[in-house]
């Protein structure tokens, strides 16, 4: 996969302010992908309920596809701190124009070049969200179910820990609820907190293994 830079001021601003973040914060666990991280942003009740004991930071991207957190990560998001715990969640971005084995491979990309950077690190790979079909009425059901096959038969060491949270999203086992959804694809306020206790959970227990 090729690292691609996006050039719009609102992805160097994130960029920039993430390296600030690498420089200014005891970091010990880090939320790495798109959008459906960045947004735990506003609802910090939420975000440091669940999560300020294990010293988290937020360096999530709206809008990145894979290319584009693979440059993040090549830029300096993986230097000059040593993190314990990586939460990874990305490639829903890339479901429109790419096939269930290139994004999955793609991901297992990123896990190992976060693993070559941060080689203590434990990483928590987290299985795409159910989303609902996009405006031309398309479904992506069958896409993620089959991203998500290939990521939780993929073993590479004992480092790797992958968690679906899907179920706690869709009723039906093909979209997001209406309720923790208001547009299909992002989670709201109902959506973080549905999810929140299971995260926490499962974050607790790599924690202690």
């Amino acid at each position: 996969m090729q690292a691609i830079r996006r050039d719009d001021e609102h992805h160097q601003m994130k960029h920039q302010q993430i390296l600030s973040m690498i420089k200014n914060l005891p970091i010990e666990t880090v939320f790495f992908g798109d959008s459906l991280i960045r947004r735990w942003e506003e609802h910090p009740d939420l975000w440091h309920s669940f999560f300020n004991s294990f010293k988290p930071a937020n360096f999530g991207m709206g809008a990145d596809r894979l290319e584009n957190m693979k440059w993040r990560l090549t830029n300096g998001e993986l230097e000059g701190f040593e993190s314990k715990l990586f939460i990874f969640l990305g490639g829903t971005n890339n479901l429109e124009d790419q096939s269930a084995a290139v994004i999955a491979d793609s991901i297992k990309e990123i896990v190992e070049l976060i693993k070559e950077h941060q080689p203590t690190t434990k990483i928590i790979l987290l299985g795409l969200f159910p989303r609902n079909p996009n405006q031309e009425g398309r479904s992506f059901t069958e896409q993620i179910s089959e991203v998500n096959d290939q990521l939780a038969r993929w073993k590479p060491g004992e480092y790797l820990h992958f968690l679906d949270l899907g179920p706690l999203l869709s009723s039906d086992g093909q979209y997001l609820d209406r309720t923790l959804s208001d547009d299909g694809l992002h989670l709201n306020a109902e959506g973080y907190r549905r999810i929140g206790p299971s995260l926490q959970q499962f974050i607790a227990e790599v924690f202690t293994q």
